[in-house]
């Protein structure tokens, strides 16, 4: 049997590219369940899953709010727009602590991908022992950051 016959048994999706059409809030606890089970046997792979994760989820977002994206790997740069778009950034006119938090997150976002660049499956390779506990970071950081994004998605998308 040739490629074109094998090709021809199976129906593919018009849309290759669109696997998730809705990120909400159950699909990210879904994948960050399924990255923290993997921070016990594979703690690389787990890094680059928490930086997948939140590029899927800023990428989505500003899709759906229409926005153009000229993504090319900078997940700090994608993480500011998506949100400047959410009205996440901090303002003089938060209160102390929210504005802490919120420029807090730019910079686990930053932690997320270098620690990504130097210890993810495609890169890098942890030592054994303690140094795994780093990928606890970028796992729970990931996670938490995703809900936030979604959530804060979601309240604007109520408001509109």
């Amino acid at each position: 049997m040739n490629c074109v016959a094998i090709f021809a048994e199976f129906q593919f999706p018009i849309a290759l590219g669109r696997a998730v059409e809705q990120i909400d809030s159950a699909y990210v606890m879904k994948q960050w369940e399924k990255l923290i089970g993997r921070l016990v046997h594979d703690p690389e792979g787990a890094i680059t899953s928490a930086r997948t994760l939140l590029e899927t989820v800023c990428l989505h977002i500003l899709e759906s709010l229409g926005k153009e994206t000229n993504h090319r790997g900078d997940l700090p740069a994608l993480y500011k727009a998506t949100a400047a778009e959410l009205q996440l950034l901090p303002r003089k006119e938060d209160e102390d602590a929210v504005r802490q938090i919120l420029g807090s997150c730019s910079g686990l976002v930053l932690g997320v991908a270098t620690l990504r660049n130097q210890f993810g499956d495609a890169h890098g390779r942890l030592a054994e022992g303690s140094q795994r506990r780093l990928a606890h970071l970028p796992a729970n950081t990931a996670g938490t950051l995703c809900i936030f994004l979604v959530e804060s998605y979601e309240a604007l998308r109520a408001n509109v």
